[in-house]
């Protein structure tokens, strides 16, 4: 993939979820911004889930 003119390695995972997360396969760095969003609790009594979750920006 050709990033600011300069040819990068990239990884792509694609979840079940639908969201495809783009990773710089040298460094692990997002090619795209990855923003933390708050998500709903849990109604299960006892489950502790973390209070955000990680959403790719792009590609859309």
């Amino acid at each position: 993939m050709t990033i600011d003119g300069v040819e990068t390695p990239i990884l792509a995972q694609a979840t079940k979820q639908a969201f495809l997360y783009v990773l710089n396969r040298e460094t692990g760095e997002p090619v795209w911004p990855v923003e933390y969003r708050e998500v709903p609790k849990s109604m299960i009594p006892g489950e502790h889930l973390a209070e955000t979750q990680p959403f790719p920006t792009r590609p859309a």
